[in-house]
């Protein structure tokens, strides 16, 4: 699963985190990243048991989520005292529909209670780990009192933002990341480098699927070509009685380049149809890179078939050269 959003963080709240949180969008605007939306949120760390017994959500103020809604055109949230709605997307799948039911929260050793108002379908927050597992909008004037009543571990600053440019974008992140100081604690996820590792990981994958095939590729080959040769006798007596019958000497060598283009290439053939199956599969689970899959797939069946038609070749010629004495 990857991420809705290009890039999100979250920091401490501190007197520095909104301006590193700038400092970090500017730096990344200025590397030539096209930013499409970008979001500073406070937020206060909980756990809802009800969500998960082990990860931790967010919950944000209903200004600062309105402000990027109004300015991607997301549903906004208009909350009353204590009320809170969960922010889901499309990829995740977390609920709490029934308007009305009471949430139980917790943050340290304080128990949090609110009114749920039901899910609001924004591509804000997913896959942040164990940090961010889910985001709530709360009421402002709710939101205040947590702030001041929670301890400074449960306070953070979010940044989210969206690029339209993002598989284009790892030089620009590399560059923004400097503005957040190496000893500061961050929860960092960035749909770029699960990009990458997915990239580099189908790379090795075919990288591998190359050498076996290779070493298939030789052996298949090695077999075709001694079972020509081993039996080239018994052909040369087949052939010389094909010859008294009346076939002429063009029309036996269409008769071997057909027999041999059957052993040559039936077996490609149905191992790239049984690839096609297989790629169709695998691309399922890596996204956001069907196309690189199937760029890789068909590249490497078609340098198969380059190679297996160059050696097909090769032995008709060493295979007709061999039976022409007795045959022609």
């Amino acid at each position: 699963m990857y991420y809705d959003r290009a890039i999100s963080f979250i920091l401490p709240s501190t007197e520095d985190s909104v301006r590193i949180a700038k400092d970090f969008r500017e730096r990344l605007a200025e590397s030539g990243a096209v930013i499409t939306d970008s979001v500073i949120m406070s937020a206060v760390q909980v756990q809802i048991p009800e969500i998960s017994k082990h990860d931790t959500g967010l919950i944000v103020p209903a200004d600062d989520y309105n402000r990027w809604a109004r300015e991607t055109g997301a549903p906004e949230a208009h909350l009353d005292y204590g009320h809170v709605r969960l922010l889901s997307s499309r990829r995740n799948h977390l609920r709490l529909d029934d308007a009305g039911r009471t949430i139980h929260a917790k943050a340290g050793d304080a128990d949090l209670i609110f009114l749920s108002d039901g899910t609001i379908t924004a591509p804000l927050v997913i896959g942040m780990g164990d940090d961010a597992l889910f985001a709530l909008v709360c009421d402002n004037s709710r939101f205040a009192e947590l702030t001041r009543a929670l301890s400074a571990e449960h306070r953070k600053t979010w940044f989210s933002c969206e690029l339209s440019d993002w598989m284009k974008a790892r030089e620009a992140e590399q560059a923004a990341r400097k503005a957040i100081p190496p000893e500061y604690p961050v929860t960092y996820a960035s749909r770029m480098q699960d990009y990458l590792r997915t990239k580099a990981q189908v790379h090795m994958i075919m990288l591998i699927a190359m050498f076996v095939a290779t070493l298939f590729f030789l052996a298949a080959g090695s077999m075709l070509y001694f079972r020509f040769f081993l039996e080239i006798q018994e052909d040369q007596a087949k052939y010389i009685a094909l010859r008294r019958i009346g076939l002429s000497w063009k029309e036996i060598r269409g008769v071997v380049t057909r027999e041999m283009a059957v052993m040559f290439f039936a077996p490609w053939t149905v191992a790239f149809v049984h690839q096609m199956f297989a790629l169709r599969s695998y691309s399922t689970v890596t996204p956001m890179m069907p196309m690189e899959v199937w760029k890789y797939g068909v590249a490497t069946a078609g340098i198969f078939f380059a190679l297996q038609t160059v050696y097909f070749l090769m032995a008709r010629k060493a295979y007709l050269t061999e039976l022409a004495p007795a045959v022609k």
